[in-house]
């Protein structure tokens, strides 16, 4: 499993960026099998509002891998 994460500092396009992979997810997987899990702020990114990211949505995927504590570290 490949995990790509997008960083970005303020008014950088992450808004937007997070609101394209949000109304985008159904295709992002049947194209590409590309998991782009729902958040606390996937109603407002898809809305095309401002978010303010959904870092909460990567513990979430990271308990599925066996050695949590070495990918926090990372």
């Amino acid at each position: 499993m490949t995990l790509h994460l997008h960083v970005g500092h303020g008014k950088t396009g992450s808004s937007c960026l997070q609101s394209w992979l949000a109304l985008n997810r159904g295709c992002l997987w049947r194209e590409g099998q590309l998991l782009y899990p729902p958040g606390g702020a996937d109603a407002s990114a898809r809305a095309g509002g401002f978010t303010m990211g959904n870092g909460d949505v990567l513990d979430h995927a990271l308990e599925a891998f066996e050695n949590l504590q070495q990918l926090r570290r990372w």
